[in-house]
């Protein structure tokens, strides 16, 4: 069991570095407020990205980022350093895909609708919009899962596949510390 456990620790561990190196990026833009504060806006805004950055497959490139990294350029002009700032927040706005919407207060309930975008072509890939809920910090909770939810097609490219060959019957196999079976 223990070589079993090993020899996938030694498969995954070259695989997450590689797949760290890899991932694309993606763009959280702020959602617009309907009804609602600025800062209403922004905690939903805030809680998509934290959801997108847990799922670790993309580079999320939120707002916030791209406010701090244009201040951080403002700064190193108005000190008369390279352009080398500037170059990174182009980088940084490469995202093919984006994620925008909405966060509305109607009465005493909230709601949010967000879309992912495909930025070559503007088409919207998916669509998923909020239960209502009578409080921001319960629809706060509930943007980080339907953030996941849609990126959806993109995780779906995303999958792959892990082998394991043993000659030792009975080996449990675990990922994760959750036991796949043996």
């Amino acid at each position: 069991m223990l070589r079993v456990i090993a020899c996938i620790c030694a498969v995954l561990v070259p695989l997450s570095a590689f797949a760290a190196d890899e991932r694309p990026s993606i763009a959280v833009f702020d959602l617009a407020g309907k009804g609602t504060t600025h800062f209403e806006a922004q905690l939903a805004t805030g809680a998509v990205a934290q959801g997108l950055r847990k799922l670790e497959a993309f580079t999320v490139i939120s707002s916030d980022d791209i406010r701090q990294l244009m201040s951080i350029d403002r700064q190193k002009q108005l000190l008369g350093a390279s352009d080398e700032g500037t170059q990174a927040s182009v980088r940084a706005l490469g995202a093919t895909h984006a994620v925008v919407g909405s966060v509305a207060k109607t009465g005493n309930n909230f709601t949010a609708e967000l879309r992912l975008l495909n930025t070559t072509d503007g088409t919207v890939m998916n669509q998923k919009t909020s239960e209502a809920v009578p409080t921001i910090d319960k629809l706060v909770s509930a943007l980080t899962g339907l953030g996941q939810e849609v990126v959806g097609p993109l995780l779906a490219a995303q999958q792959g596949m892990l082998l394991v060959r043993t000659v030792e019957e009975g080996a449990e196999v675990f990922i994760d510390d959750i036991s796949q079976g043996s």
